[in-house]
């Protein structure tokens, strides 16, 4: 009996010496994830760079681009799948003079040169409507924006001269010039662009803006005020008295409401919020390290749900809770001159921006203020907004050099 345990043992170790070791699958190869990852890139001119600050804008297959400065006005449209330049449209009536602001509403794309503004129906390629402010006028420009459906200029008329105005004109998107819209008294010469407001309250219709009495002065003694105007009647309902003692900012663009009861806005290094009933200041918070100069010059501020986002020019970007102006996060070396608009892409709550200070894209965590990643292309610097298509999934946005279209990727 030992001796058959014995021989089974014998057999069974020869035929293991004869079996096959098992193979061990390789790993699969480790790819990295690309988060700036580009879908595409399109030479804009193969001659040149296109030295343009106005901001491209998204419609159906496009992102369109406004052309190069001292050249008639020019859009070029990209492909938003392929990148390759669909079409171009130039205005061939107007010459040496850029779009320097423009603005999408539904097919229509209002431009503003520096001598007209006009709009073009980007489905079928032609001119709508044409306003010659200049010569109308006498108008110099300013920014253009949106406001409950129609368009507003800012500017003044007959500048630097006794008889000179500051007006906010008003355009139907579909026709053309309306009339002036609102013209400050004698003693302000600057005006912000405003924003719409109902009162809950009383149901009056009412607008806000800021109000600039000395903005011809130098910086230290420049101050501002908040103005709340009936919107039938022009007159007005409330205004602060110089918020600000020095040092008036933050004049491209409109206030903010937030709640429907407090207005808020950057002047000189700090935000501060107010009452919408009253104009009562209801709080200031200034930026850390900033004590001598206005910093509220280039980026619009941001308002998701209860946290506001603002960029003070500087290197800062700071995240506030709009009802007190308590800090919820702040970044202090992220944002050096961020462009106009920063977006805020919903799927990963990331804060998209354009910083001219670093020429990059830049991607940070909206609700830590943590920063995400940093893009700079090779052989230009990112110089404008990125614009996203919620149906690719895709931003859009170019350097000097090129358009890109991108896309972005969580890090593991």
């Amino acid at each position: 009996m030992k001796m058959n345990y014995t021989y089974i043992t014998i057999l069974l170790l020869l035929a293991s010496c004869q079996e096959e070791n098992p193979t061990i699958a390789p790993p699969p190869p480790f790819e990295e994830i690309e988060i700036f990852d580009q879908q595409w890139s399109s030479v804009m001119d193969s001659a040149k760079e296109i030295v343009n600050l106005n901001n491209g804008v998204f419609y159906k297959d496009w992102y369109i681009y406004s052309g190069d400065l001292n050249f008639a006005p020019t859009l070029m449209a990209f492909n938003k799948e392929t990148g390759n330049k669909d079409w171009e449209y130039v205005h061939s009536g107007i010459a040496d003079s850029e779009i320097d602001y423009s603005i999408l509403v539904g097919n229509i794309y209002i431009a503003r040169t520096n001598k007209v503004i006009f709009a073009i129906d980007l489905d079928t390629r032609l001119p709508i409507w044409e306003f010659d402010f200049r010569a109308e006028l006498n108008f110099s420009p300013g920014p253009v924006w949106l406001e409950q459906g129609l368009i507003y200029l800012r500017g003044s008329q007959n500048l630097n001269t006794d008889q000179m105005t500051s007006d906010i004109l008003k355009f139907d998107p579909n026709t053309g010039f309306l009339d002036i819209f609102y013209s400050a008294d004698s003693g302000s010469i600057g005006l912000s662009p405003h924003v719409s407001y109902t009162s809950k309250n009383t149901g009056r219709e009412m607008f806000i803006l800021k109000v600039y009495p000395n903005a011809g002065q130098s910086p230290p003694t420049t101050t501002q005020n908040i103005r709340a105007v009936d919107a039938e009647t022009k007159q007005v309902i409330w205004e602060t008295k110089d918020f600000t003692q020095f040092y008036a900012s933050d004049v491209g663009r409109p206030a903010i409401i937030y709640n429907e009861d407090i207005v808020i806005t950057g002047g000189d290094w700090s935000m501060y919020g107010f009452d919408i009933q009253t104009g009562e200041q209801l709080w200031k918070t200034s930026m850390p390290g900033y004590t001598q100069w206005g910093i509220w010059t280039k980026t619009n501020h941001l308002l998701k749900d209860d946290r506001l986002y603002v960029n003070e020019g500087g290197h800062q970007l700071h995240c506030l809770n709009p009802l007190d102006g308590s800090f919820i996060w702040q970044n202090l070396e992220d944002a050096p001159n961020c462009s106009d608009n920063m977006l805020y892409y919903e799927k990963e709550d990331y804060l998209v921006y354009t910083s001219w200070g670093l020429g990059s894209v830049m991607i940070v965590d909206a609700l830590t203020g943590e920063l995400v990643h940093q893009e700079r292309s090779e052989d230009s610097t990112y110089n404008n907004d990125p614009v996203y298509d919620p149906e690719t999934d895709m931003f859009f946005t170019s350097t000097y050099k090129n358009a890109v279209g991108f896309k972005i990727n969580r890090p593991e």
